[in-house]
């Protein structure tokens, strides 16, 4: 992997040869899960993309500022129950 490769902010010093390492690494990791979108519990605005069923996040989300703990083993299928809810 080259730093052409990556997509960052150019105003910042490039990554070094071992955080080029880390990422190459993560690439290959992921490379057969399945992304899935993780819905505000609240609003079901999309707050973030998960590879994984295990572990905790804190997120926030930008629509209605709901700030929180989320266990991605809990939050892995969702109802529908906020897609008609009008303000």
């Amino acid at each position: 992997m080259t730093v052409d490769e990556i997509e960052y902010d150019h105003r910042f010093d490039p990554p070094t040869e071992e955080n080029l390492r880390k990422l190459e690494l993560s690439r290959e990791e992921t490379a057969g899960l399945i992304c899935r979108d993780i819905k505000c519990p609240i609003c079901g605005y999309r707050i973030m993309r998960a590879y994984t069923t295990e572990g905790c996040v804190v997120a926030k989300c930008q629509r209605c500022k709901f700030n929180g703990i989320i266990s991605l083993r809990w939050f892995r299928r969702q109802t529908p129950s906020f897609r008609n809810r009008r303000y």
